[in-house]
């Protein structure tokens, strides 16, 4: 399985720590690509902020080859851009905020990365790290 993680601020050195974190969750099969949003702020600290960078959330997954990803992870807990994102690939898309709440809610025992069948068509992807859950329905 392939994943983008996207980093809505601009820092860069956020995004590769991010990435290291999910790929220590992640199975060693899974690819986790880091991927900066190329406008907007370094740190997401006000509404206003949130909003740029769901523009420049949209406007990096619109440059994207999304083709070869099973999953989009939105990496800010305002999950900005989340719900365009949703309406612009063909992949599952998840923010950090949802996952990590959505997750919690269902089990909070979760300690690692645990695939698990959630019904007959679908498999629930679960990638927890120190910090945060992220969880997609495939």
């Amino acid at each position: 399985m392939q994943f983008l993680l996207v980093n809505p601020n601009t820092n860069v050195a956020t995004t590769e720590r991010m990435v290291e974190i999910a790929r220590e969750a992640a199975p060693p099969d899974a690819v986790i690509k880091g991927a900066t949003a190329a406008f907007g702020v370094p740190l997401i600290t006000e509404p206003s902020a949130l909003a740029m960078a769901a523009d420049a959330v949209e406007a990096l997954v619109r440059s994207t080859d999304m083709r070869p990803f099973d999953g989009v992870i939105v990496a800010a807990f305002g999950d900005p851009g989340l719900d365009r994102i949703r309406a612009l690939v063909p992949c599952r898309v998840t923010g950090i905020a949802e996952a990590g709440l959505a997750e919690c809610s269902i089990d909070t025992t979760q300690q690692n990365f645990d695939v698990e069948p959630a019904s007959v068509s679908t498999t629930r992807v679960t990638i927890t790290s120190r910090t945060t859950a992220f969880c997609l329905y495939m």
